[in-house]
This record gives C-alpha cells, structure tokens and sequence, in this order.
C-alpha cells in the first residue's frame, strides 16, 4: 500500500491493525514521502533489494513493526530517506539553504508610513527618504499634511505622537512601535479599491493571495507586504486581460524581492543531489492542476448529459452573468471617470454617513399639539381682549395651523377642546365669541381627522408673474397673487377648465 498525503497517517494506523491480528499479514506499507526512494526504486545499488516484498509483522511487544525480506535475512531500514543518501559537499549544502522556504514575517511600521505617504504623493518608494519628515515632503501644502496625517491615525489609532509632521519617518515609525503585522483600516480599503477599480474581472484579491502563496512562496504577512508596494504600482487605468494583470503582479513581486532583499523558489521544487545524480521526480502544482481540471471537465460533461436529458439550460445563468457583467463594467467605468474628475477626496466625503442603528424616533407629538392648540387659543384671547382688530384673522382663520393639527389629532387634544369650550360658554364676555367657534372648528376638524395618517397638504397662495418698465426702462419683476384663484385646488380646476375648452393654460414654475 502506497499512501499519497502530506504526512503518513494511514500508514500508522493500518501498521496499528496488523500488530492487533491473530496472524501475521504481509503487507507493504509505503509513504510517497517518507519512502520516496522506494516508491520510485532509486535506492543505492548496495541496498537494492532482491525483492521488494517486506513482510510487516506485529512484534511480540506490540511495539515496533519490523520489516523483513521474503528471501533474504532481516533487514532493518531507516525510516528517513534522506538518512540513507550519501554525505553532500558544502557547495549542495549551500544550494539547499538558498532554495530554502522564504519565512513568514509581518510588515514593519516604516513600510506602511512609506507606502501611505507614496500612494498620497503619488510616488516611487524609492523617492520617499526615511530621514525625511512630512513637513519636508509635503512643502507647505497643510491640506496635504493634514491628510497624510489623518490617514496615519486612521492606520495606526492614538500611536500617532504629537507634532508626528516634525519627525523623520525613521523616528515616527519608532515613536509608533509595532503594529498587527498587517493591513490597517487605511491601507486595507486602499488595496481593495484597487483591486476593484484596476484589475479585470475575475482577478479578485483571493486569487492574487493563491498566486502568491503557490508561485512565489509568500505567507499571509508577506503578502501584505507585497500589496503596499503594489499600492504604490497601481496602473493608470483598469488593466483589460488576467495576462496583464499577472505581469503586472510579476513586477510587483520582483521589485518586492528587490527591496526586501529576498529570492523567489518554486513552491514545489524537489531535493536531488547534484550533478544529476539521485534526481527526485515530482509532480508540480501545475501538473496537478491539469489533472484535476481533467477530472473537472469529465464532471462537467456528466452533468451536460443529465440536463439535456432533464430539459435544463445550464447556460441560462451563465448568459444572465455576462449581461449584468457588461452592466457593471460599463457603470464602474463611468464611475472611474468621475473619480478620475472629482478625486478620491470628494468621492470620500460624499459616502452616506446615516447609520439606521443611530436613528432616534420622537413620538412626543401628542403633547406638542395640546401645547399648540393651548397657545393658539391664549393667542385669539389676547387678540379679542384688545382694542386693536387688525390681526384677529391672522389667529382666527389659519389653515395650515389647523392642518398641523389635524396630523397630530389624538384623543386628549379632543377632551382638551372640548373642555376649553365649555369653560368659554360660561364666560358673559361677548368679545370670546370668536375664540368659541375657534375652538369648535379646531373640535370638529380634529374629529373628524383621528385615526388618519396625516398628510401633507399644500395651502400656500398660487403665484403669477409680474413685470413692470418704466419709463426709464429699469425692468422690475414680482409675483403676486392669482386673480380668482386663491388656493392651489382652485388653480388646478382652472388648468382643467381651460385644457377643456382647448387653450392652452398658463404655468408659472
């Protein structure tokens, strides 16, 4: 039995089950890995065996398996083939510690201060100097350096110092400390947006973070790493086929590995000794990945001939996919136009800011309107008690404070009324008789409206428009009020009269 697998777990415990049966069974049990020189008979020739039947035999202990050979005497074997490989030269030593995996480290402070400042000036890395502070850099431009500032408080929270725009960058990112190790809440919708914007469809950020990890070797936190370079090599304009986009990460990566001062390996490089000698075949990822896609597209011609027989269009959602596709493309590239006139800065500051959790709901509206319907009623008192009758029908004949009222009618603003009521009938005053048929209309519209959803009505004067010149010839314009038509309804039924009669009405906007 040969298990394939990263480390030999079936090997274990089938060499479990034989140690527990009555009798020995002879069984060959192999790892890809561990037995790697046997799976692919590349044993020296002073241990190639005569036969390659090993008899697994349970130990009288229970405790070691035994391998031994069918025709020869007891052979015991070192269970590590790279054990049983002659000694290598320090020239294959020195080979194998450069072809080593590159280690996973997180991105200093410095990188990130560096990555945000180039991305905002627009700049190479290899522009921006680490003794430099942004005071310096930005020369003057305090819109500038506010921003850069906000964005370094943003990424790194209340670690920003005092006077941060005095330091140098050097100094700034050791003020700073440490951080997570990776993307902040600045630079991670940065990276984000541009994969959004810049890459082609289907180029997604998770597949760029594959990429990385299969061909070029690189953790998690190296390839956030990575992404601030790539931030600071963001393409002008949104590239058009996954080929550009791979070059374009290809040189992402080199000049990453330039700065970083590391050496790409194949993520499934093999261990031979030199010269040729003992060479490992092994299968890559890419080989893999052919053999799956061929497993895949056998699948995929399975579930064809099912639904053809079933009557199933298996293209319907891919055909629905392409056309709201080209909708998106069309609509984000009207949006990087706009992006591309207004700025990131505008764009930012006119993101909706309303948070539904925030909302506050005022229900005090019953007892605003005994509030108003008591002042209006002190009001019309007042106004009748006095001598002077200029203003009585501005407090006894307003429609749009009885609307108001109307929309907050309640069943306490009624006993209100009509207690208010009563108590002014007994009053041998004569001057309150018109607070009196006050309170009664207020009673009867109020009546009349509870349990209505409240409305909106429009009860301003319908305008029209007045131009005067005088003799000078100085042109004076003002609105006033329309002839015979003194609320919008009766404006509405005379656009209706004349629309009938086949002439043409007269609009004011």
């Amino acid at each position: 039995m040969v298990e394939i697998g990263p480390s030999p777990v079936l090997c274990g415990m089938a060499a479990k089950t034989l140690e527990v049966v009555s009798k020995p069974k002879k069984a060959e049990l192999l790892h890809i890995e561990r037995d790697h020189d046997t799976v692919f008979y590349m044993q020296p020739e002073s241990k190639t065996l005569d036969n390659s039947s090993v008899v697994a035999t349970a130990a009288t202990q229970g405790t070691e398996t035994q391998l031994e050979e069918s025709t020869k005497p007891t052979l015991k074997l070192d269970s590590n083939p790279a054990n049983s490989e002659p000694p290598q030269s320090p020239l294959q030593q020195d080979v194998l510690e450069t072809n080593a995996p590159i280690v996973d480290q997180p991105m200093s402070v410095l990188d990130v201060i560096l990555a945000i400042i180039a991305f905002k000036a627009k700049k190479p890395l290899g522009d921006i100097s680490i003794q430099q502070s942004i005071k310096s850099l930005v020369a003057g431009k305090s819109t500038f350096q506010n921003e850069l500032l906000g964005d370094l408080q943003k990424e790194f929270g209340n670690k920003i110092p005092d006077k941060a725009e005095e330091m140098s960058l050097q100094e700034l990112a050791s003020a700073v400390g440490s951080s997570g190790g990776s993307l902040g809440k600045c630079t991670q919708p940065l990276v984000a947006r541009m994969f959004n914007s810049k890459m082609p469809g289907g180029f997604s950020l998770a597949q760029t973070r594959s990429t990385l990890q299969a061909l070029y070797g690189l953790g998690p936190l190296r390839q956030d790493a990575l992404f601030l370079v790539a931030l600071t090599m963001e393409p002008a304009s949104r590239l058009t086929s996954e080929a550009e986009a791979s070059a374009w990460l290809n040189t992402v990566a080199q000049t990453y590995a330039a700065r970083v001062g590391i050496s790409y390996v194949a993520a499934s490089g093999s261990s031979g000794g030199a010269g040729g000698q003992g060479a490992v075949p092994a299968i890559s990822s890419a080989e893999m990945q052919k053999i799956r896609q061929k497993e895949i597209a056998h699948i995929q011609q399975q579930i064809q001939v099912l639904a053809r027989y079933a009557g199933i269009d298996l293209l319907d959602g891919t055909r629905s996919a392409d056309r709201e596709k080209t909708v998106s493309a069309e609509l984000q590239s009207e949006l990087n136009r706009v992006q591309a006139e207004l700025g990131d800065e505008f764009m930012t500051g006119v993101l909706p800011q309303f948070d539904a959790r925030k909302a506050r709901h005022f229900d005090s509206y019953w007892n605003w309107a005994r509030q108003d319907a008591y002042e209006w009623i002190q009001q019309a008192i007042a106004m009748c008690s006095s001598d002077t009758t200029s203003d009585k029908h501005i407090y006894l004949c307003n429609d749009t404070r009885v609307q108001r009222l109307k929309n907050c009618a309640n069943s306490e603003l009624l006993e209100l009324l009509s207690g208010t009521a009563k108590v002014l009938r007994t009053s041998s005053n004569s001057t309150l008789e018109p607070v009196v048929q006050l309170v009664d209309t207020l009673h009867k519209a109020c009546q009349q409206a509870l349990g209505d959803m409240p409305v909106y009505c429009e009860l301003s004067t319908p305008m029209q428009p007045k131009t005067h010149i005088s003799a000078e010839g100085d042109v004076s314009y003002t609105e006033i009020a329309r002839k015979d038509e003194p609320t919008y309804s009766a404006f509405v039924e005379q656009m209706q009269l004349a629309a009938l009669n086949d002439q043409v009405p007269s609009i004011h906007m």
